[in-house]
């Protein structure tokens, strides 16, 4: 999370470290008439995070996890951390922690709710403060500080190593030459280039880049243990992420309990395993 560093120090709130703790903060803020988490919903894609980056923890709980699931030797209802969380962002939703437009609410608006201090917190990479500071320059974006998502008690920094990439269909007669082009989109000098014109980016994922964290933020990243997340390493995961969104929009009207949200994430992957003809679902 993103959060604003002035409104917990005046209502002396401190990181919270697990759910309890999230929770006791979240109420505090609600009662000093402020909403404390600016969720968004109607782009798709924003409430699913806690469920997927949260993958250090289910790592943690279960050794040999992301080989068992896309051996198909366990299913996503062996991991009980992710239907808690699950249950958590209902309860929490339920609680008025995200506000009463968060059906509504867009991911470009989080900006203008942080601005402007009528959210305490959002989920987004660190850097986001510098989006802010674009839109906002009279916003001191050092009020801002980060801390783990701690749902289900996680305190794993989900580390991603995949980014937006391009591909060429290796059957294609131009091969060669997008070969050339990937060689020359990966030189660092242009890899610096993409880094320095994407002011909401920390880091590219890259040896030779050095990423521009801040001394505070840094100093917090390398206090937690990292966890690769669920879906570059899962199969089927990322594949339906917009779905999951769809699914947790339906338990937040009612039209799905926590345990169908989970139910439809793991007939989808076995539906989608089949398609594929993976030989992990033949039996």
């Amino acid at each position: 999370y993103v959060y604003n560093k002035e409104i917990f120090e005046n209502l002396n709130l401190e990181i919270p470290t697990n759910y309890e703790e999230f929770k006791n903060v979240c109420q505090t803020i609600l009662d000093a008439g402020t909403t404390p988490v600016y969720e968004a919903t109607t782009n798709g894609w924003h409430q699913v995070l806690p469920l997927f980056e949260s993958g250090g923890l289910y790592q943690q709980n279960h050794q040999d996890l992301y080989k068992k699931l896309n051996a198909n030797e366990m299913d996503l209802d062996d991991i009980p951390e992710l239907l808690t969380i699950i249950q958590q962002l209902k309860e929490c939703a339920e609680l008025g922690y995200f506000g009463n437009d968060y059906l509504s609410n867009s991911v470009e608006n989080a900006k203008e709710a942080i601005a402007t201090e009528k959210a305490a917190m959002f989920i987004a990479e660190s850097a986001w403060r510098n989006e802010i500071l674009a839109d906002y320059p009279d916003f001191d974006i050092n009020k801002l500080g980060i801390f783990v998502m701690p749902w289900g008690d996680n305190q794993h920094i989900g580390v991603n190593p995949a980014s937006n990439a391009y591909f060429i269909n290796k059957e294609s007669k131009n091969a060669d030459e997008a070969l050339k082009f990937f060689e020359f989109l990966a030189r660092p000098e242009n890899l610096q280039k993409r880094l320095d014109g994407q002011p909401g980016l920390s880091e590219v994922c890259w040896p030779e880049i050095s990423g521009r964290y801040s001394e505070e933020d840094q100093a917090y990243i390398d206090a937690h243990e990292k966890g690769l997340v669920v879906q570059v390493a899962v199969n089927y995961i990322d594949s339906q992420w917009m779905d999951v969104g769809k699914d947790l929009e339906s338990m937040y009207t009612d039209a799905l309990t926590p345990e169908g949200v989970l139910e439809t994430i793991m007939n989808r992957r076995d539906d989608q395993a089949l398609l594929q003809k993976d030989p992990a679902w033949d039996n």
